[in-house]
């Protein structure tokens, strides 16, 4: 995908760039919890140009192995599936960390993934209290990722979409971006 494309498929409109380098080829996304918001997560994901399904991570193992067909048989490619979703912070061909896991781990996967080097989009709600919260921006400020959290459905993969190719084009150095939606 290219900046112009981008630009037309989001609707965005783009106020600064800086020193604007071509985007990777794909953006690799491992996915914390393989439930039914997951899965969905995994499905919309995988129907997106340019993005690819890398890690799926659930402790229900039969869960992550379902996720991992599901995206399959979408993409053509099996993602990497494990119980402990660390596996999807060591590994350094992902770019992306999706929390769709319990709401008590939304805080706490965010900031180990920041951490880790990956840009996230986790599920509402984003944190328990507002300090949970504050340590988040703060993580995603330290650690220079981009934090997106998600709102289930109320726009859908329409918003989706935009946070994910947004991602893509962060990973070549886009500095700010307004979306017109």
């Amino acid at each position: 995908m290219n900046r112009r494309s981008f630009i037309a498929t989001t609707g965005a409109s783009v106020v600064s760039w800086n020193a604007f380098a071509a985007p990777s080829e794909k953006v690799n996304i491992g996915i914390m919890g393989a439930g039914g918001r997951g899965t969905a997560l995994a499905k919309s994901f995988s129907k997106i140009p340019g993005v690819q399904i890398g890690f799926i991570a659930d402790p229900d193992f039969n869960r992550a192995t379902n996720a991992a067909g599901e995206v399959e048989k979408l993409s053509g490619k099996a993602p990497k599936i494990d119980k402990d979703f660390r596996k999807i912070l060591d590994d350094k061909d992902i770019d992306v960390f999706v929390c769709a896991a319990c709401n008590h781990w939304h805080a706490p996967s965010t900031i180990l993934a920041v951490k880790a080097g990956k840009h996230t989009y986790v599920e509402k709600p984003c944190s328990h209290n507002p300090r949970e919260g504050e340590i988040m921006v703060e993580a995603a400020a330290k650690y220079n990722k981009l934090v997106q959290m998600g709102i289930k459905g109320a726009l859908g993969l329409k918003f989706v979409k935009p946070s994910i190719l947004f991602i893509k084009v962060k990973l070549a150095k886009l500095t700010s971006l307004n979306l017109g939606i």
